[in-house]
């Protein structure tokens, strides 16, 4: 068995998710209240059953959300999982995979297909290279022959992930002020074999 997978978590594995939520680090939007955060952990404390409801959301069931401009997004299909440790039984990470049908464009207010984040202390370790190798097979599944992310210029980290994975660079592009109007990349990932 494979100690690093890609997991749908259940709510055994919320405890090691909430105390890294705790130690000040968390996978919610750049620019999220802190507390946002302590309601979210609030939330998984009390009833976890929502939260892990919408991990897979093919139907876009999920609340629409504000952006931060303020602007209302819809939720569009989406799955979710988690990079968990099995030998030590620790949340690494979250990977998200959004799309709408029958098409590979995306909302405007969505740069990529996939995102991704790794936890402090599991960072460096090719968690994440395997992970969204996982969750290009999923998004094959989906019916996506490619999907687009998007990473800072300066984030080599991310770049060397996505390269790992074949990732060809599209085209270099300052983001939206909402997100930073940073310089950004993005790439293409084929999903098939």
């Amino acid at each position: 068995m494979t100690l690093i997978q890609l997991v749908k978590p259940n709510p055994s594995h919320i405890a090691s998710y909430v105390q890294a939520l705790k130690s000040g680090w968390h996978d919610m939007p750049t620019g999220t209240a802190p507390e946002s955060v302590l309601n979210k952990i609030r939330e998984l404390e009390e009833d976890p059953s929502e939260h892990l409801s919408l991990f897979d959301d093919p139907n876009a069931r999920a609340q629409p959300y504000l952006l931060p401009d303020k602007t209302v997004a819809y939720a569009v299909p989406s799955l979710r999982r988690w990079i968990w440790n099995q030998a030590t039984h620790e949340y690494c990470g979250t990977l998200s995979l959004r799309w709408q049908k029958n098409t590979t464009e995306l909302p405007p207010h969505l740069m990529g297909h996939i995102g991704y984040c790794v936890a402090p202390g599991f960072q460096n370790k090719g968690y994440a290279s395997f992970a969204l190798g996982e969750m290009l097979k999923l998004a094959h599944q989906q019916g996506l022959p490619f999907v687009y992310i998007v990473t800072n210029t300066d984030n080599l980290a991310s770049i060397r992930v996505i390269e790992r994975n074949a990732g060809e660079l599209v085209e270099t592009f300052t983001k939206p002020a909402m997100y930073g109007t940073t310089l950004a990349h993005r790439y293409k990932l084929k999903t098939g074999p």
